[in-house]
């Protein structure tokens, strides 16, 4: 998801990092598969060369739940998923929801992944709910109500608006042509808004404000909670 912002931010700041990218896929499958798969990658870390282990996803489907710190400390951040860390604040992706619900965002992430429902999140629900499926199949799966409702619902309302969120990574122009045209396929407006790479540069750089961060110690679990916090640690049980 954010492979461009990344990329970039390592290039303008010089910090030392060894970067370990997963699939975009896993975070739209259980919660369950994406720790499993967070998790191994954290255990690769190798405390005799590295002094910390960064997570680059927010609260997501709640993969993060669960992930254990072993001998390095674990650095989260509070975020609710990548839209609220390219806006730069928890708070600003409440508003933006607050004040205009039913949006389609984009990034620079989603869209070099596409629509492939093998590598999306969204498309990988889609495909695993059957929501992406005509009526017949849904009420075939769902029985006569739920499945009509799940039409209706999900297949015949279209989102108010598409947003894409810029970062001024390279090649976003033509990032931006292309999510304007796919707008345009679904008959909706494209709002491009400006985003920020302040949370993915603090999140490499340091420091780690309590306010937009969890350390999590090693030996420590990561914990979701449902506040303002996102994110607590606490010692995992025997």
């Amino acid at each position: 998801m954010f492979q461009r912002e990344i990329a970039d931010c390592l290039a303008r700041t010089g910090c030392r990092a060894d970067v370990r990218y997963l699939p975009m896929g896993i975070h739209g499958d259980t919660a369950n598969k994406a720790r499993a798969a967070i998790q191994a990658a954290v255990d690769s870390a190798d405390p005799q060369v590295h002094d910390v282990v960064l997570i680059g996803y927010g609260v997501c489907n709640c993969g993060v739940r669960g992930l254990v710190a072993g001998p390095l400390p674990l650095v989260l951040p509070r975020a609710y998923d990548c839209i609220s860390l390219l806006l730069g604040s928890r708070q600003r992706y409440r508003d933006f929801f607050q004040d205009e619900p039913n949006t389609y965002f984009k990034t620079s992430g989603w869209v070099d992944a596409g629509e492939d429902a093998s590598v999306t999140p969204l498309g990988a629900v889609a495909s695993r709910l059957g929501i992406d499926h005509d009526l017949q199949s849904l009420v075939a799966r769902y029985g006569e109500d739920n499945g009509r409702y799940v039409y209706e619902t999900l297949q015949r309302r279209p989102y108010a608006q598409h947003v894409y969120v810029t970062t001024g990574c390279p090649d976003e122009h033509e990032l931006i042509d292309r999510c304007r045209q796919q707008a345009q396929q679904v008959g909706c407006p494209l709002q491009v808004v400006h985003g920020t790479t302040r949370l993915l540069d603090a999140l490499l750089q340091g420091p780690w404000d309590d306010n937009d961060f969890l350390v999590t110690p090693p030996g420590k679990q990561v914990e979701v909670v449902f506040d303002d916090r996102l994110l607590r640690w606490k010692v995992p049980s025997s």
